[in-house]
């Protein structure tokens, strides 16, 4: 109907503008997007930039890129704490050179480190808080951890162990004053350093079958 189409002049803005460009259109887009964000509404796009369903496929990307970097040394602290989840796999360096590398070294020390406070006997006594506790009544620097404990809860780090063994065993000290300083906070009077033992180490061939057994079922 004609007299429909007719507007009050007083609402109308006669002043004439140029075409907006496409960056000028996508400011704009941004600006009013970020002025609805501080009132409280989000439109539908703005809900896509918070989910989108290729979120879920790129997240095993993301964090399989952050242990790469991490094992290189490459990544901020914050992400750190991202676990390498395939310890054993080197990508390519040799497991000394693995085990010295930031990231796969954090990991080594988050996993000996919930070793010696979980490993429980039969009787469910945690056997290596014993032996921290006894070591510390008897004034002593040293406890021993049994190759095959730990070998039947953390294959991994058994199997770094006798292929770099100054490394790993550094990494294990480390671990294990951080524990007793934790329960016993002035132990360091007594000694500066603490220090792992292994005991019931498996024969050369007794090794080169376990190192098989680690490549079989892994």
């Amino acid at each position: 109907m004609p007299h429909l189409d007719r507007y009050d002049e007083r609402n109308l803005d006669d002043e004439e503008y140029e075409m907006m460009s496409i960056g000028d259109r996508m400011a704009a887009e941004e600006a009013l997007r970020r002025r609805d964000r501080e009132m409280g509404i989000i439109r539908r796009d703005d809900r896509e930039l918070f989910y989108d369903e290729s979120d879920d496929e790129a997240d095993p990307r993301r964090k399989r890129r952050l242990a790469e970097k991490a094992a290189a040394g490459e990544t901020e602290d914050a992400e750190m704490i991202e676990s390498i989840e395939n310890l054993e796999d080197t990508k390519g360096h040799t497991i000394k050179e693995w085990v010295c590398m930031i990231g796969p070294r954090t990991e080594i020390a988050n996993r000996f480190k919930n070793f010696l406070r979980t490993y429980s006997n039969n009787r469910g006594q945690f056997v290596f808080q014993e032996k921290i506790r006894r070591m510390c009544e008897s004034n002593k620097s040293s406890f021993t951890v049994e190759f095959p404990f730990l070998a039947n809860k953390e294959h991994v780090l058994a199997y770094f162990l006798p292929e770099a063994p100054f490394q790993m065993l550094e990494i294990f000290d480390e671990v294990a004053k951080q524990i007793v300083l934790s329960k016993y906070p002035s132990y360091e009077r007594v000694t500066s350093e603490i220090h792992v033992r292994i005991s019931e180490l498996p024969l050369i061939e007794e090794l080169r079958t376990f190192r098989f057994a680690f490549f079989v079922f892994e």
